[in-house]
């Protein structure tokens, strides 16, 4: 009765740790659930192909879309519902996209393992135009300076920008330069003041051949001679 005994818990436990192990372990079906090939639903984009965030960009630094858990031995091809907003280059498990001007489209994701073509997703895409402002000084100094004056949202890096001033008495250009051994860019401006004034400046996009105007800047100017960098910046912006 004892050996009876025994063997009928050593079935128990071995029953009730069999019962255990398998409720730790993830089912095949949960597993190739979680490993699904998939894309990010939505994205918003500026026109050109690189991101830039002021006053920095990266020319490596892409707008792309890529398949997360993708299959080793697939291959992905993506595609733009419009291609007069969004442009579409694949390469392996990744989309490089260019925006071309404002405006909405999808981009599919298909997926080609074994002969099979199945849908892997698709992300809505928002392009929207560049524009430029600038902060509040209080006075530029009369001269010529190179700081960073002015700020943009979405700014084209693939697009080239020219300063138009109301007076001869204000010009202003800007440039990129690298910063350090880096793979990054910091454009700043350089504007020449001759007379003390308020100059009003008007921006100009021109990208594939097409002008646009995406800013009205004021800049005021006083017969200072010496200025403090960093009085150019916030609080936020210095770190304080």
């Amino acid at each position: 009765m004892k050996k009876l005994n025994s063997k009928l818990l050593t079935t128990v436990v071995a029953a009730l740790l069999l019962a255990f192990i398998t409720f730790l372990s993830p089912t095949s079906s949960f597993v190739d659930a979680a490993a699904k090939p998939s894309i990010p639903k939505s994205m918003t984009i500026g026109t050109g192909s690189v991101y830039y965030s002021d006053p920095f960009y990266s020319k490596d630094d892409y707008y792309t879309i890529e398949v997360e858990n993708p299959v080793k031995k697939a291959t992905y091809t993506f595609t733009s519902s419009d291609k007069k907003v969004v442009t579409v280059k694949t390469k392996g498990n990744k989309a490089y996209l260019t925006g071309l001007k404002a405006g909405k489209a999808t981009i599919t994701c298909n997926q080609k393992l074994n002969g099979k073509t199945t849908k892997v997703g698709t992300c809505k895409v928002t392009v929207k135009n560049a524009t430029f402002f600038s902060e509040s000084y209080d006075g530029l100094p009369v001269g010529t300076n190179e700081m960073f004056l002015v700020y943009s949202n979405y700014r084209n890096v693939d697009a080239k920008y020219t300063y138009k001033s109301n007076s001869k008495n204000f010009t202003m250009t800007e440039k990129a330069k690298r910063d350090g051994d880096s793979n990054f860019y910091i454009i700043y401006q350089t504007y020449t003041a001759k007379k003390p004034g308020t100059y009003k400046v008007t921006v100009e996009e021109t990208y594939n051949k097409k002008t646009r105007t995406v800013g009205e800047l004021e800049f005021e100017i006083k017969k200072a001679t010496v200025i403090d960098e960093w009085s150019m910046y916030s609080e936020d912006e210095i770190g304080a």
